[in-house]
């Protein structure tokens, strides 16, 4: 039979692969362009919408990312005069060099509750 008709495509049954499995687990001695490094502190301002009904509403949250997961917490909407105030001094923070765990305290200051995701 031709190459193109057997069941296994060549690269299936290439052995040379320093990969044994798709299921193993990933380190840094099988995938070099997985390396180890201390995380930067990404981190950012975000208007997000929520549909109810038929009506759209459009709010602020605060975003950083923890490894791979993004967290997040709302400010509140983008209509309210206190969360304007505290999407700029969150952006004036971020601008500032402050860690996530600091611009959480902005957003968390005068509030009874605010979600963390």
């Amino acid at each position: 039979t031709a190459p193109e008709h057997t069941y296994f495509a060549p690269e299936q049954t290439d052995n040379k692969s320093p990969y044994k499995s798709v299921r193993e687990q990933v380190n840094y001695n099988t995938a070099p362009e997985h390396t180890y490094f201390a995380p930067e502190q990404t981190h950012w301002v975000e208007k997000y919408w929520v549909k109810r009904g038929n009506k759209k509403y459009d709010y602020y949250r605060y975003c950083w990312m923890e490894g791979r997961k993004i967290r997040r917490i709302h400010i509140g909407s983008v209509d309210s005069r206190r969360a304007k105030e505290i999407k700029v001094a969150v952006l004036c923070a971020i601008a500032e060099g402050k860690s996530p765990i600091e611009i959480k305290l902005i957003c968390l200051r005068d509030k009874k509750y605010a979600g963390v995701t």
